[in-house]
């Protein structure tokens, strides 16, 4: 009784194909050095994603900012990304080989 509302019913055994248990040495060599290509670019990626390249950069760029009638100061703009610590316990100290220093 089911069978009569099945919707995918069975193909008839001359349409169907032979079975695949004794395939070419090429296909399963193709095969295996197809999955060998997936789990290394698989295991690369997340290589890359849990373990970032950390990076300092510190670049002083002193072209057009100064002048020989003005004061020798330097405007040092910085761009820091700190994860997982409180804004409130961060802080800036800064001090010149002249001892001016600036706090906070």
């Amino acid at each position: 009784m089911f069978r009569e509302f099945d919707l995918f019913r069975k193909v008839a055994a001359e349409h169907n194909e032979a079975d695949n248990s004794s395939s070419s040495p090429c296909a399963t060599l193709l095969r295996v050095l197809s999955l060998a290509l997936i789990a290394t670019l698989t295991l690369s990626e997340f290589w890359t994603f849990a373990m970032p390249a950390r990076k300092q950069l510190f670049e002083i760029d002193m072209h057009g900012s100064v002048s020989a009638d003005s004061p020798r100061k330097l405007r040092v703009m910085l761009n820091v990304t700190v994860h997982d610590y409180p804004c409130i316990d961060l802080s800036l100290d800064y001090q010149d080989i002249m001892g001016t220093r600036a706090v906070d």
